[in-house]
């Protein structure tokens, strides 16, 4: 555990350090920014999948609307 703090503090007080935490921020900013588009758009994307679903059964594989 003393390792892992001493590595951390090297790398927090090292200039390399500044760009690593600046990286960490912008991953975390984009990561962020994906969970929030993927919440408010995953009813719409539940039905597009729906809907090509359906359409692939319908058309691709008529078949399966005649049991066999």
């Amino acid at each position: 555990m003393k390792q892992i703090r001493k590595y951390w503090r090297r790398a927090v007080l090292d200039d390399s350090g500044a760009q690593f935490l600046e990286y960490a921020l912008l991953a975390a900013l984009v990561a962020l920014a994906v969970g929030v588009a993927v919440g408010k758009y995953a009813q719409e994307l539940g039905n597009l999948f729906v809907k090509m679903a359906t359409w692939i059964k319908e058309t691709l594989l008529p078949s399966f609307n005649k049991g066999g």
